[in-house]
């Protein structure tokens, strides 16, 4: 995996650097992408997943800002392979080391699937670093669709993940990949090769559920939702209507044509929205 992890890093086609700092729970491995003195962008990957998936929004949000793209600690990426509670602020203060050791005060944080929790976990632990938040069906406002709610239940997972080990096939990383994208889409090869690496090479790490709604009450941080109307782990309509029913400070959108990883279906889009909500905020 770390092989196929070095081979990405040299498709990119704008300069990158990548780094390894110290936090309180380990070495944590970024990418990052601009110039230092423009203003800062943070990207959260999913669980079980890397900082690579953000290849798009790396290459086309570097023009305006400098980006910063960890691997979260504990997942599948090259940074130190422990996993944090999400019952407490742990992934929060992971996330303040690294804005430190970066020398950042503030940033817009972008966090997609689980990446989003831990973007409201700093928002509502530590505000002062979050200027803004934008979720890409992000866990932590509703709970999972019956009956995925059932399989992402950490004894569940973890058997699967174990199971899939012994098992794991390119039939099964062909679903597996095919879970994130759109209805009658097609994954990458890329992609459906990502995904039987993790089913054979790492034990999958089950996902955050939902932040208590007193948790969610106190943000105050400004906030793009967007939902994909093809989203397979959660109601779009009731993930949005929550979140408005919550969050003071929100724009949210459904996106039609889109699956799970919209910032990788739809780069584009999802980049250009992302720089007209920033600029909106000044």
């Amino acid at each position: 995996m770390m092989g196929w992890y070095e081979r990405q890093l040299t498709r990119f086609t704008i300069p990158i650097q990548s780094h390894l700092i110290n936090t309180r729970y380990g070495c944590t491995h970024l990418i990052t992408a601009g110039e230092r003195c423009a203003p800062p962008i943070v990207l959260l990957h999913g669980t079980n997943v890397s900082a690579l998936g953000w290849q798009a929004q790396i290459e086309g949000l570097a023009r305006d800002y400098f980006v910063i793209a960890p691997d979260v600690v504990g997942y599948a990426g090259k940074s130190d392979p422990v996993r944090l509670s999400y019952r407490n602020s742990d992934y929060a203060q992971w996330l303040v080391d690294v804005l430190h050791e970066m020398k950042i005060t503030s940033a817009v944080i972008v966090g997609a699937s689980g990446g989003g929790f831990f973007a409201l976990k700093l928002a509502y632990h530590f505000p002062q670093y979050a200027r803004a938040l934008v979720l890409l069906n992000p866990c932590g406002i509703t709970p999972f669709k019956f009956p995925l709610n059932i399989m992402r239940q950490p004894p569940v997972a973890y058997s699967v993940a174990f199971a899939s080990r012994l098992v794991a096939s390119r039939w099964m990383a062909y679903q597996l990949a095919k879970k994130n994208v759109a209805p009658n889409t097609t994954p990458s090869e890329e992609n459906v090769h990502l995904a039987q690496l993790l089913l054979k090479h790492y034990i999958r790490h089950h996902p955050p559920g939902v932040l208590p709604i007193n948790q969610l009450r106190r943000i105050i941080t400004p906030i793009l939702l967007m939902v994909s109307q093809d989203e397979p782990f959660f109601s779009p309509d009731k993930m949005v209507k929550r979140a408005n029913d919550v969050f003071s400070r929100i724009q949210s959108v459904i996106i039609d044509g889109a699956g799970h990883d919209i910032h990788v279906e739809r780069p584009d889009f999802i980049n250009h929205t992302i720089h007209q909500f920033i600029a909106s905020l000044l």
